[in-house]
């Protein structure tokens, strides 16, 4: 992705009448843009533009939702209004323009991945944030909606009326199933296979799950990541900023998640102990999940399954020194999901681990 000028981005700001002071490219994210700016008046706020131009349409692997400014700006505010999560004020937002943007509250504390870094890697640190951090997950799922689908803002979400997660799921994996056919990365007998494991998963599902879904709706961020949240010196989330995949949906789609990208940071002991430290959270907040559940468990590794499959198609074709064979390797990782039955969040960790840099055990 070729970067956007700061000189591009400051005049597009300046015709809104929004004079700034101070311009800082962040190197982030595939579909945007991203600056930490301040304004003349001193504000310091962070500033986001699209790489795609008004008018045109560019929808995420993840649900196949309609990336776009005027929905992160609806999820920022339901965060912060509806589960006083700390998400950003909003200052201002032009989704009629050449690149549409959003300007924002720039959020106190450091990313999750650097407050780990300056503590030295420290095991202690690790989990005592992994259990504040799950308290607020808990917190966010008391946020409930009328349908299963991508967020828009309170209470609208799209597509409407689906109230079965386990029908929301199917249209999830069709998307996906469209976009590894697209890219060819799959043989025709293997997505064959592919589709027939997850077609028998979501009839034993349906057959374990009340109409597909136990629990309503709830507040799902999804993504959760080690650079897309804040902490404060205490290591407690202070900042929620990168929301634009967020999702009405049940509680195990964002279980799966920080167990993909957070829990399984260092070696496989810290994993158990980040598990049970992420719980102790949870459940002080009344979190729903039940970790011992076992139709919750199921579903928790098919949603990771098929996380896995969207990263083998994401990253195939991928060329850049360091992703080279991420493709090769998530898809080994989802053939012993299918012959075994059980997911594997170290081995995750493992390739993951190749980019953030951190060391295999915490100190």
């Amino acid at each position: 992705m070729k970067r956007f000028p700061e000189a591009c981005a400051k005049s597009i700001l300046e015709s809104d009448g929004i004079k700034i002071r101070q311009l800082k490219y962040i190197p982030e994210g595939h579909n945007h843009f991203v600056f930490d700016a301040l304004l003349n008046d001193g504000t310091a706020v962070i500033i986001k533009f699209t790489n795609k131009p008004a008018g045109g349409e560019r929808r995420d692997s993840l649900f196949g939702a309609l990336q776009s400014i005027e929905r992160e700006a609806g999820i920022y505010k339901l965060v912060k209004n509806e589960s006083g999560l700390p998400a950003p004020e909003i200052y201002f937002h032009n989704v009629g323009c050449e690149f549409p943007y959003i300007v924002v509250e720039k959020l106190p504390g450091v990313l999750w991945s650097e407050y780990i870094k300056k503590h030295n890697y420290s095991r202690e640190v690790f989990l005592d944030s992994i259990e504040k951090l799950g308290a607020d997950i808990a917190v966010a799922q008391q946020v409930e909606f009328p349908s299963y689908g991508n967020i828009w803002g309170s209470q609208r979400v799209e597509p409407e009326g689906i109230d079965n997660f386990i029908s929301r799921f199917r249209m999830i994996m069709n998307y996906r199933f469209g976009l590894a056919e697209q890219a060819a990365c799959f043989s025709t007998v293997q997505l064959t296979g592919v589709k027939e494991f997850f077609e028998h998963s979501f009839e034993k599902l349906e057959s374990i799950m009340v109409n597909g879904a136990d629990i309503p709706p709830v507040l799902v961020f999804t993504d959760m990541h080690a650079q897309n949240f804040l902490v404060d010196e205490s290591g407690k989330p202070s900042g929620y900023f990168d929301l634009e995949s967020a999702q009405a949906a049940h509680p195990a789609l964002e279980i799966y998640g920080i167990k993909f990208f957070l829990l399984n940071y260092f070696d496989t002991e810290s994993f158990e102990q980040a598990h049970e430290c992420f719980f102790r959270g949870y459940k002080s907040e009344g979190g729903m999940f039940e970790p011992l559940n076992l139709s919750h468990n199921y579903l928790e590794t098919i949603l990771a399954a098929g996380r896995v499959f969207e990263l083998a198609v994401s990253y195939h074709g991928v060329t850049d020194g360091l992703r080279d064979n991420w493709s090769r390797r998530f898809n080994k990782i989802l053939e012993k999901i299918i012959r075994t039955g059980s997911m594997d969040y170290p081995a995750v960790g493992d390739i993951l681990r190749e980019k953030n840099g951190q060391p295999l055990k915490p100190e």
